[in-house]
């Protein structure tokens, strides 16, 4: 009997700032696609691209002046869907407060997949059926996605009643994938917000501009549970 799910996801994950020693806060972000829009936004996203004359790969640390309108155009694009369609979660973590000796055995790699988990933890939901892409990252120890998702099937098991799948769980390269890449863009540029002080650089125009989508005057913001199309979790560690 095959079992009928409330709804079927594509994520699409990227992290910013996780080896920058010069950063103090890092983070890890997806964009949560309900699997039956993923065709039809994609070609949105190239559409846009194409009108652009855009061949590259959108990439956060590429931001420039020269590709400033064709990434605002896509921020537009993402941005007007509605939340159930895609919608932007991540997870901000202050690297100062994080005993790595202590709670991670030393392991910066280990540390990030934890925090990744944390994120996964909150979203996972009742019946639902996940497809986990994330930007290939080369890893010391080469199960780490294996081990991660061990851990979200736990979670599964004991949160949800077992009712939710992680269909597919694997890491692919981003330049073959749009939607890593818009991951990527939000991903960018909310470590920069938490990371930079403000300038007039394009950078700090971007995260401006997204952060005035939003309704904010900065993505260096807190989201509250309930916020759906564009959740920042700034985890508290002041008590760890």
């Amino acid at each position: 009997m095959t079992r009928e799910y409330k709804k079927v996801v594509n994520a699409y994950f990227d992290e910013s700032r996780i080896d920058n020693p010069d950063s103090n806060f890092m983070v890890f972000g997806g964009l949560f696609i309900d699997r039956k829009y993923v065709k039809e936004i994609r070609q949105g996203i190239k559409a846009i691209l194409r009108e652009q004359d855009f061949h590259a790969e959108i990439k956060w640390v590429k931001a420039d002046k020269r590709r400033e309108s064709v990434y605002k155009a896509v921020i537009d694009y993402v941005l007007a869907l509605p939340a159930y369609k895609a919608a932007y979660t991540c997870i901000v973590v202050d690297k100062t407060r994080v005993d790595f000796e202590k709670y991670h055995g030393g392991d910066a790699e280990l540390a990030f997949y934890k925090f990744a988990y944390q994120l996964l933890k909150q979203r996972i939901a009742d019946n639902y059926k996940y497809y986990l892409i994330f930007d290939f990252k080369p890893n010391k120890t080469r199960d780490r996605l294996k081990v991660l998702g061990e851990f979200l099937e736990g979670t599964i098991y004991v949160d949800h009643a077992n009712t939710s799948t992680i269909q597919h769980m694997q890491g692919y390269d981003s330049k073959e994938n749009v939607l890593i890449q818009i991951a990527d863009l939000f991903t960018g540029a909310v470590g920069y917000a938490y990371n930079t002080p403000a300038n007039q650089q394009p950078k700090y125009e971007l995260t401006k501009y997204i952060a005035d989508k939003l309704g904010k005057d900065t993505l260096a913001f807190k989201s509250s549970k309930s916020e759906k199309k564009f959740n920042i979790f700034a985890i508290d560690l002041k008590n760890k």
